[in-house]
């Protein structure tokens, strides 16, 4: 017999973190935008921000900032490690302004920057 696994926004945050180790940025994303509504799973922060990362590793700016925009869309509040990611992959475009607006849009969000956050936007600057 088998066992019915249940699906949660957890084991997607566990698989979502999986594809950012993995350079699996599109997966991510489709398990994001796909298969959790599919489930009739809502995507929260935590899932959000590995989706994020995962985009950030493969160097898709411009995937990490829709994540973002999405965040927002859904009324959810993006944290530093949303931040953080989106603030790493303009480094690698070297998108310095964009980074320091996403940066100084932290504060405006009542979010607190880290070592991590000011370590990626001074890299982005140079």
């Amino acid at each position: 017999r088998r066992a019915m696994t249940q699906l949660d926004t957890f084991s997607y945050s566990a698989a979502l973190s999986a594809c950012e180790k993995g350079m699996q940025w599109q997966r991510a994303l489709s398990m994001t935008w796909c298969r959790m509504p599919d489930d009739r799973i809502l995507p929260n922060e935590v899932s959000f921000g590995a989706a994020t990362s995962a985009c950030d590793r493969a160097g898709r700016l411009d995937m990490a900032l829709e994540l973002l925009h999405r965040m927002s869309f859904l009324s959810m509040r993006p944290d530093t490690v949303n931040c953080n990611a989106v603030i790493s992959a303009c480094e690698m475009w070297d998108e310095w302004q964009l980074a320091l607006d996403v940066l100084f849009g932290m504060r405006v969000r009542s979010l607190v920057p880290d070592t991590i956050t000011y370590g990626a936007a001074i890299s982005a600057c140079e």
